[in-house]
């Protein structure tokens, strides 16, 4: 029977692990990604309109699919209203950082945020 006595080393190498995986899981956390600078709306796959994050406007999109209404407010985006079903984008909430997105697959509308092209991790 092999009885294994902790050395310092086996102590220092636990500490480190365990620095090195809160740290880690910190990131996991609390990074929320880079702040985003513009709303692109998608519908039925082409681009409806670019808007700036950080001016506030309502914007009713109606069309053959039905209707949502998309709110910028305080440099974050949401679909206040829809008339589909499952209403899933409006449950979605607000986004604001780089690369988020809402879709209302019913009415083929996809909300992404987009930012700078530095803030891209490639």
């Amino acid at each position: 029977m092999n009885n294994h006595v902790m050395t310092r080393k086996d102590i220092i190498a636990l500490a480190v692990l365990l620095v090195v995986g809160i740290i880690g899981l910190a990131v996991i956390f609390f990074y929320k990604g880079y702040e985003g600078e513009s709303v692109l709306v998608k519908v039925d796959g082409k681009v409806y309109g670019r808007y700036p994050l950080d001016v506030d406007l309502e914007l009713k999109i109606e069309d053959e699919w039905g209707i949502n209404v998309i709110e910028i407010r305080d440099g974050e985006a949401r679909v206040s209203k829809a008339d589909c079903p499952d209403k899933i984008c409006m449950k979605t909430g607000s986004i604001s950082r780089n690369t988020e997105t809402i879709v209302c697959l019913p009415h083929r509308l996809v909300v992404t945020i987009e930012g700078r092209d530095d803030d891209v991790i490639r």
